[in-house]
């Protein structure tokens, strides 16, 4: 058997219809959008010489450079903030998107020089790659403002290449496995003691300290804890099962959504949406069309 023309090529080299990406560019985009603006208040103090940066990299001495590592004024903050908005905004849109992406993450490194490093956490790192893997995607290729001015229509598209589709559902699987596999292991997780900690920790939210305040018993949270390694541990894999899928991204979104109501810790929502990446294109693309016909 040729492996080129296998199994593989059809799992990670055909070229397919680009509606599963562009939906994810512009949830992706329109996430980012509020993720970034939910930050406009603390400008001053995130990002310039008047709040708490922590610069990464020293000033070096050499003045053209050092532009980049020193924190800037207020104004220049807003005005580079301002940029970082424009570009989000050409990344939803699909108007020069790779230009787009290029800008926010040349901003990104910015920030994270600045001050953003000690806080560059797990969803920040997710959100940095899914933007590097659009940049290569073809992701604009419909619904996008790049179609409507070549072709006359926002819903015109060009076939794509599947692997940047498949990279991004390899990541989000990657990182349920390390997560699942890591509470697997952690002597703090054997217990359902921990879950009692979470609903009432400095993260917890009025309806987690509600539900905290009904005293269920010690050996109903080791239950679900129980419940939520052995999900934890199926989820990356059964979010390809085709036959299963639907029941895995419910319960995927629910956990989700779960998290962000009781523990305040809503920026992985966006790993929902990006559930369209375990999705045969093909089938995306044929469900679209049949619920719009105005799609060619």
């Amino acid at each position: 058997m040729n492996f080129k023309s296998g199994i593989f090529s059809r799992w990670a080299e055909r070229r397919v219809p680009p509606h599963s990406m562009a939906i994810l560019r512009i949830l992706l985009g329109m996430w980012l959008l509020i993720h970034w603006g939910l930050k406009t208040p603390a400008i001053p103090m995130l990002f310039s010489d008047q709040g708490l940066a922590l610069p990464y990299f020293l000033p070096t001495g050499i003045g053209a450079i050092d532009i980049f590592l020193i924190p800037p004024s207020v104004t220049v903050a807003y005005a580079v903030f301002t940029l970082l908005m424009v570009a989000l905004a050409m990344v939803t849109i699909g108007m020069r998107m790779r230009a787009g992406i290029l800008m926010t993450l040349g901003i990104y490194a910015y920030f994270w020089n600045i001050g953003l490093h000690p806080f560059f956490m797990t969803f920040e790192r997710l959100f940095v790659f899914i933007l590097l893997v659009l940049l290569c995607s073809g992701a604009d290729r419909t619904f996008s403002l790049r179609m409507l001015l070549h072709k006359g229509s926002v819903f015109a598209w060009q076939p794509i290449h599947i692997l940047p589709q498949r990279l991004i559902a390899l990541q989000l699987s990657a990182t349920y496995l390390g997560v699942g596999w890591e509470k697997m292991a952690l002597p703090d997780w054997q217990h359902g003691e921990i879950l009692t900690h979470a609903l009432t920790g400095r993260w917890a939210t009025p309806l987690a300290f509600t539900v905290a305040q009904t005293n269920l018993p010690l050996p109903f949270y080791d239950r679900a804890l129980f419940l939520l390694k052995f999900f934890q541990f199926l989820l990356p894999f059964g979010l390809w099962i085709r036959r299963y899928q639907w029941l895995f991204f419910f319960g995927g979104a629910l956990f989700h959504i779960t998290i962000a109501v009781l523990i305040s810790m809503w920026w992985f929502l966006i790993m929902v949406p990006a559930y369209i990446t375990f999705l045969e294109p093909e089938a995306v693309y044929r469900f679209l069309k049949k619920t719009a016909p105005s799609i060619p």
